[in-house]
């Protein structure tokens, strides 16, 4: 799928403006799915936004968020 190609490319994205010592974060929000913000991007019927990478230089270190405990997610298979 073409959406999935172009979320590796958004990764990796990240991934080098973060090795480059850049903040960087991709947002997905309702501007994505705002039909003014589309048109004012020239979009056409068949394109869609998937997101929005904002890259800048970070003034504190991002903080760290709370996650789930992976051993409360997942489970050993066995066939």
């Amino acid at each position: 799928r073409l959406a999935d190609d172009h979320a590796a490319l958004h990764h990796a994205l990240l991934q080098a403006a973060q090795a480059l010592g850049f903040g960087a974060q991709w947002l997905t929000g309702w501007a994505a799915y705002d039909p003014v913000v589309c048109a004012r991007l020239g979009l056409g019927e068949n394109e869609s936004v998937l997101g929005f990478i904002h890259i800048g230089t970070p003034s504190e270190p991002a903080p760290e968020r709370q996650r789930p405990d992976p051993a409360a997610l997942l489970s050993e298979w066995m066939p």
